[in-house]
């Protein structure tokens, strides 16, 4: 079967570089096997976002200018939010919305196919977290059912990694 490019997701979870990111990609498999998929997909997003942002960090590190730079604009918003300052929240967001297309195009750690894939990760990871998915829809009371990612959409989010 690795001819087809499935691979362990124990064995991917280790080709992860940086420790915390590795944590929190195996605690999204954790999730994923414990059948807790919404739980995968949020926390797969959470450490691509770490991952990304821990590679910019690294770069700024060897004085990449645009790496400073992305650096320095999220340390002030981070310090903003903590002080509690009027739009901080939308700054950081703002910045989130950005990693995906920064890791692409500024700093080219990700091929189109990849930018393509965990953009499709975030969006799944935006539509879970959004509040009127807490509650079913008058269908889904209807019908007895909640909506559901089922398995495969976070084993492929967690194994494009």
């Amino acid at each position: 079967m690795s001819g087809l490019g499935l691979s362990d997701l124990d064995d991917l979870a280790l080709t992860v570089r940086d420790r915390n990111s590795r944590s929190y990609i195996g605690e999204a498999i954790r999730a994923y096997r414990g059948g807790a998929y919404r739980s995968a997909i949020m926390s797969t997003w959470i450490a691509v976002a770490y991952d990304i942002i821990s590679k910019i960090r690294e770069l700024a590190g060897q004085g990449d200018g645009a790496a400073v730079a992305f650096v320095t604009n999220l340390d002030a918003a981070v310090a903003d939010y903590e002080r509690g300052a009027g739009g901080a929240v939308q700054r950081l967001q703002n910045i989130e919305n950005d990693l995906l297309p920064q890791a692409l195009t500024a700093f080219e750690f990700l091929s189109v196919q990849e930018h393509s894939d965990l953009e499709r990760l975030k969006a799944d990871r935006n539509r879970l977290a959004a509040t009127p998915n807490l509650t079913p829809s008058l269908t889904q009371v209807r019908s007895g059912s909640s909506y559901s990612t089922g398995s495969m959409p976070p084993r492929i989010h967690t194994a494009a990694r």
